[in-house]
């Protein structure tokens, strides 16, 4: 139920005035830089199209939000200027890990791969997780189940995993 509601605060805020939230990277490897929460920043999209649609007749400045429930790995999808994919994840739990097949699933819905079409993939979380996104990094486990396949290993290096929270004055907005 909060998923749903937190969906659809991400759906009216983008279709409204655009989106203002922090984001921060979830790191696979360790690094020395500082892992910070950083502007999380959408323009005001377009329109919100509820088919799923393929990469290539996706349109920039459209947010895609199949009205299928089982659409795999992923509530939200679009496409930018730059023909990036981003993916749009709402969540309340803590792990995350998908067999590669859910990964393939979403592909083929989309009509492309990751080593063509890398993704992006935003997990949309409470403000009460941000602690536990906050961590340095984290293991390949978090977003695989099948860590050691193949196609898991070079999938990892196509997909960039990051966390998506409100900001502290959220409340504020409305």
């Amino acid at each position: 139920m909060f998923t749903f509601f937190l969906e659809r605060v991400f759906e009216f805020r983008v279709l409204g005035q655009g989106l203002k939230w922090k984001y921060r990277k979830m790191l696979l490897k360790e690094s020395k830089r500082k892992k910070i929460w950083e502007p999380f920043v959408l323009p005001r999209f377009k329109k919100v199209n509820g088919t799923i649609t393929s990469f290539q007749n996706m349109v920039p400045g459209v947010l895609y939000r199949p009205k299928d429930s089982t659409f795999p790995l992923v509530d939200m999808y679009y496409k930018d200027s730059s023909e990036k994919l981003y993916g749009i994840q709402a969540t309340m739990a803590k792990k995350h890990a998908k067999n590669v097949t859910v990964y393939q699933e979403f592909y083929d819905e989309i009509g492309t791969d990751p080593i063509t079409t890398p993704l992006m993939l935003y997990y949309l979380i409470m403000p009460c997780n941000i602690e536990h996104f906050s961590q340095a990094t984290f293991s390949e486990g978090k977003f695989f189940l099948d860590v050691k396949s193949r196609k898991s290993a070079s999938w990892m290096k196509k997909i960039s995993f990051f966390a998506i929270v409100p900001p502290d004055d959220f409340g504020a907005e409305f």
